[in-house]
């Protein structure tokens, strides 16, 4: 449990290259998303400096998909981010 509260305190440096090939890291390693969507919800929350509602976001990746379905590849979405990231 402390190695858990640990890490959830540690600081993390977040690195957008957005110029040229776009590019995360994350204390200077980088990042594999593996989705473009990924890259682009990352970009997005950036851009907009603070919460956004998923009725908002899910629409702009998946304007195809209904609102629950949205949301939940949503969810999918940032949980294979936060693991990439490592956190």
């Amino acid at each position: 449990m402390a190695r858990a509260m640990a890490k959830a305190e540690q600081q993390i440096r977040l690195q957008l290259r957005l110029f040229g090939y776009p590019s995360v890291s994350v204390n200077d390693e980088p990042v594999r998303l593996g989705d473009r969507r990924a890259l682009a919800l990352i970009v997005y929350l950036v851009w907009a400096n603070g919460a956004v509602p998923r009725e908002t976001v899910s629409p702009l990746l998946w304007p195809e998909a209904d609102g629950d379905i949205g949301r939940m590849r949503l969810r999918r979405l940032v949980y294979k981010i936060r693991q990439a990231m490592g956190v």
